[in-house]
């Protein structure tokens, strides 16, 4: 599912709307590696944060890579994508 303004040149779409999260979760690849982008609203507000994780969307650990408070799907993306962290 491409959204406005994406460059799906740097990472592919796997799976929307992934089962098993709270609030909408969706599964990417980048750089050979899978990753969850989770977006919910927490007891601090809305947030999305992006998770290592396999080909089938399990989360390979909860130590957030991007993303952060206030940040939309698309921005998370981007702060994986441009992030020296992976």
């Amino acid at each position: 599912m491409q959204e406005a303004g994406d460059d799906m040149s740097d990472y592919e779409m796997v799976k929307d709307n992934l089962d098993g999260f709270h609030g909408q979760a969706c599964l990417i690849k980048h750089k050979g590696g899978y990753f969850v982008v989770s977006s919910v609203v927490a007891y601090s507000g809305f947030e999305t944060l992006v998770f290592k994780a396999n080909k089938d969307g399990e989360v390979s650990s909860w130590c957030d890579v991007a993303g952060g408070r206030g940040m939309d799907r698309q921005n998370a993306i981007n702060d994986l994508i441009y992030s020296k962290k992976v």
